[in-house]
């Protein structure tokens, strides 16, 4: 029997090929609650009306609130997936604005 010494596996490349698992498993988590909260089509619809000055003063104050907290979101995925506390535990993400709630119903 002849061992394939290229097919072992280091324990850092295993640390690093877990890492970069958790990595991409909360980015992705990420981005899916993203886009439970908003759509992709109501994101599109509410940049459209934002530029088009469409929006009131209150939706334009709750679509801002909703740009912080995906902002907020994009900058915890990183830090979840290096704690280790797991990306699909709620109370490790930032929480969603209730204006967002009311702003989306709209669009």
């Amino acid at each position: 029997m002849n061992i394939d010494f290229s097919q072992l596996v280091t324990v850092e490349a295993k640390r690093a090929m877990d890492a970069e698992s958790r990595l991409e498993a909360a980015r992705a988590e990420c981005r899916r609650r993203i886009l439970q909260a908003v759509g992709s089509v109501a994101q599109m619809n509410l940049m459209a009306a934002a530029s088009a000055d469409m929006l009131t003063p209150a939706q334009m104050a709750d679509w801002a609130k909703t740009l912080e907290w995906i902002s907020r979101m994009r900058g915890a995925w990183r830090e979840i997936a290096q704690s280790d506390v797991g990306s699909v535990q709620e109370a490790n993400w930032p929480p969603m604005p209730d204006e967002t709630k009311r702003l989306v119903e709209g669009f």
